[in-house]
Parts: C-alpha cells; structure tokens; sequence
C-alpha cells in the first residue's frame, strides 16, 4: 500500500498520519489526529461536523422544493414543476435514469 504512495510521490516516506490511518491504529480517517470514536472510522468532532453538513444540504434542499426550485442546481422551474419533477430537464439529463 505504501511503496504505491513511494512510487508515486518519487520515493518519500509516509507521515505518521498516513501511517496510522491505514494501520487501523483506530484514529479519525478525517483529521487523522484525533481517536475515532467506538465501532466508527471518525471522531466525535468530525462526525459532528458532518452532520452538520448533511442538515446544511438537507435544509437548503427543502427551501429549494418550496420555491419551485431545482434542487440539484437551484434554477427556478416552470413547466418542469407542473408535472410534478424537483429537477430541472439539465440535470435530469446529467443524472440520466436515476431518480432523485
């Protein structure tokens, strides 16, 4: 796993962090300093921040939905809402048959 990094980095020795992440010496995967909490890969500081985010995202997500809305890209949709859709036609053509 780490002559790969040495390969590519032109020989240089991993960190410690990056000796600990993947040694399974139970630190945080994120921020690599800190010990993961129990049965997790993150600590209680990381999680609490990506939870955070997730709320973030999830929230702005609604305020999209009730303004008639994108709620990939946030333009306004006119006829695309009629029929019911949340996602405008450019990025129902980039997601392509999933359903979001």
């Amino acid at each position: 796993m780490f002559a790969d990094r040495m390969d590519q980095v032109g020989g240089v020795m991993p960190t410690a962090t990056e000796v600990a992440r993947y040694s399974g010496k139970g630190t945080c995967i994120d921020c690599g300093c800190r010990p993961a909490a129990p049965y997790r890969k993150r600590c209680a500081e990381c999680l609490e921040k990506q939870r955070g985010q997730l709320e973030r995202h999830r929230k702005q997500k609604e305020r999209y939905a009730l303004e008639n809305r994108c709620i990939v890209c946030g333009r306004p949709l006119d006829e695309d809402a009629d029929k019911g859709h949340r996602v405008c036609i450019n990025c129902r053509e980039l997601v392509g048959r999933r359903r979001i």
